[in-house]
């Protein structure tokens, strides 16, 4: 039986078509699945309602994926789809592995924003979602500095077609950040208000303030 092996499709070129493929050159030994849901403490408790919390809202799943890319033994058969790189026995750079995972998190041309990308196991469809997180580390070099092993950790936020068209925008809006945003820079360009930043850190499940947010896609809830 043939080795199945964890699949990124994502779209390229046009909304909703998932063209581009790109393959793990090993299958991750797990996979983080997690999902937050909001509730509030109740100002009041009454007979009817003795639990002092009430429920805010369903937040996106998040799904958590470690990759381990090795181009010591040189470039894998069928390695990352689209880098154009041969089967080797002759150490080569990791780099343009680690490349094709990153560009996920970059504008595609003729859809303006990152893609949207499905992961697949064989047949299983995993999840469905933006990448929001991607952390890389090179740990293993050639003596002449040649980068041949890394490890990458990705984070998934779940896609739902349409979802705040379905919710009649109640919920908020989504923000890409972009680089040199911060959550008080957010909130006062979105609600004029830089102290708002806290409400944007609860939508959001962010429990440090200081923590780097370039490439998230964040909720900007309602205010009414």
């Amino acid at each position: 039986m043939t080795l199945e092996k964890l699949t990124i499709e994502y779209e390229q070129g046009t909304k909703g078509v998932y063209s581009g493929s790109t393959r793990a050159l090993f299958n991750p030994s797990e996979l983080a699945f997690s999902r937050r849901l909001d509730w509030s403490p109740k100002k009041t408790v009454t007979v009817k309602t003795p639990v002092g919390v009430s429920f805010d809202m369903r937040n996106l799943a998040t799904l958590t994926v470690a990759l381990f890319l090795d181009t010591y033994e040189g470039a894998p058969t069928g390695g990352l789809l689209g880098t154009g790189l041969l089967a080797s026995s002759k150490p080569t750079s990791v780099l343009p592995y680690v490349a094709q995972i990153e560009s996920l998190a970059g504008i595609q041309a003729g859809i303006g924003q990152p893609p949207t990308c499905v992961l697949r196991w064989g047949a299983q469809v995993l999840f469905r979602g933006v990448l929001t997180l991607v952390e890389r580390k090179l740990v293993l070099f050639l003596e002449d500095g040649t980068p041949v092993r890394a490890t990458m950790t990705c984070s998934f936020l779940e896609y739902v077609e349409d979802a705040l068209s379905e919710a009649d925008s109640s919920a908020g809006t989504q923000y890409a950040v972009q680089a040199g945003d911060s959550l008080t820079s957010i909130a006062a360009a979105q609600y004029g208000d830089s102290a708002s930043w806290r409400l944007i850190a609860s939508s959001n499940g962010i429990d440090d303030p200081f923590k780097p947010i370039s490439g998230l896609v964040l909720l900007l809830p309602k205010i009414a």
